[in-house]
This record gives C-alpha cells, sequence and structure tokens, in this order.
C-alpha cells in the first residue's frame, strides 16, 4: 500500500544518507585523527558506523577492536574492502610483539576459535596460529565438528607439531578422527606410514577392532 511504499523509500533515503555520511568520514579520517578518539569511537557505534570504525581502528593500531568487527562482517571484502584473513594476519602481525595486546588477543581468539577455524578453514587457521601463538592450537578440543577437527590435526600434524612436548596429548584424538574420517584406502596408507612415538598401540587396535576395520587393525598389530 501507499503507506508502506512511503516507509520504504523513508528508509532508503536514510541509509542512502548514512552510507553519504560514512564516505564523508571516510575520506576526512585519510587525512585527519580526531584529538578525542574514545569520544568519537562511541559516537560511531551509536551511528553503528562500522565501515569507518574499522578504518580508525586500523588508524590507530586497535587491534584488539579489529577482531570482532571482522567476525561479524559476513563478508570483510565488502564491508571493510579487506579480505577476513588479511584482516586477521594484520591483527595478529601488529599485536605478536607487545606483550599485553597478544595476550589480549590470545583470549579473543581463543573465545572465538570456531568462528576464525571456520571463515580461515583448517589450514590457514593452524598456519596463522602456528606463527602468532602455537599453544591456541589446544582449542581444537572445543570444535564442536569432528570432521573439522580432524582436518585441522591433520594440518598439526603435517607440520610434526603433534610430536611436540605441549601437544603430544592430541595424538590420540588424531588417531581417533583420523580412523573415523579417513577412507579406508587412505587409512591404510597414512597407517603404513605414521611415525607417531610414543602412541597407544594397544588403544589404537582397539579402536580398529571396535569399528571392524580389520585389516587396519593388522597393519598397526604388526608395528
Amino acid at each position: 500500500d501507499l503507506h508502506s511504499l512511503r516507509r520504504g523509500q523513508r528508509q532508503m533515503c536514510i541509509r542512502d544518507r548514512a552510507n553519504d555520511c560514512q564516505r564523508a568520514l571516510e575520506s576526512l579520517l585519510s587525512v585527519y585523527t580526531p584529538k578525542n578518539p574514545e569520544a568519537f569511537i562511541a559516537e560511531l557505534k551509536e551511528l553503528n558506523f562500522k565501515r569507518v570504525l574499522f578504518i580508525l581502528y586500523v588508524k590507530t593500531k586497535k587491534l584488539f577492536d579489529i577482531l570482532p568487527l571482522a567476525l561479524s562482517s559476513e563478508d570483510t571484502k565488502r564491508d571493510y574492502n579487506q579480505s577476513f584473513p588479511s584482516v586477521i594476519n594484520f591483527v595478529l602481525f601488529g599485536a605478536k610483539y607487545d606483550t599485553l595486546e597478544h595476550a589480549r588477543i590470545t583470549g579473543l581468539i581463543r573465545e572465538n576459535f570456531e568462528q576464525l577455524v571456520d571463515k580461515l578453514g583448517p589450514k590457514m587457521a593452524v598456519e596463522f596460529f602456528q606463527k602468532f601463538n602455537p599453544d591456541i592450537h589446544r582449542s581444537v578440543v572445543l570444535l564442536s565438528c569432528e570432521d573439522t577437527q580432524q582436518n585441522y590435526l591433520e594440518e598439526l600434524n603435517s607440520l610434526d607439531e603433534l610430536e611436540s612436548t605441549e601437544l603430544n596429548h592430541l595424538k590420540d584424538l588424531y588417531f581417533e578422527l583420523s580412523c573415523r574420517y579417513k577412507s579406508k584406502q587412505s587409512l591404510l596408507q597414512w597407517l603404513k606410514t605414521l611415525e607417531f612415538r610414543n602412541l597407544d598401540l594397544e588403544r589404537a587396535t582397539n579402536i580398529l577392532l571396535s569399528a571392524k576395520n580389520y585389516e587396519a587393525a593388522a597393519v598397526v598389530h604388526r608395528r
């Protein structure tokens, strides 16, 4: 009806004005830094001007605040003109040598671990966290999807990280998930080349026997 049409037009006008205002502020921030950034940030949050907030956070190196903005975006390339991996790389690289910021970012990553792994993919997530803080890998046990867990552990194993003292406890989980999610043929090939030190062979054999994978159990038993 006419009322709905007018309301829709008003909303479009408001949205267009907001976009115009954001673009003007973006241009301003390229040559100007607010004297009172905190007050300006509070106003931007109230207006929900996330794109301007992102630019200001980058300019003022507020790394801890960039991460939630990136996580809340369905498409950072569209919203902030940066791919999600490039935003995360910027945050991690910037915080790596700042002890306080490093600790804060580590906590934030642990809180949002599953979402980060989903957005980055297991391979890239492992690469990023390995360079930033390998202790973050412990959070793999919190992932709700076992297939993603297995893929993440697979990447860790390819870096030989599961042999490290800190992550050695993840070996059994990796073995169990690999037995569950690898195809029969790829599992056999994997078992023949497996070089786990201190693997509980009896437990490994029992896992395979309970899954009625007798051929694979025989491979483990012979070792």
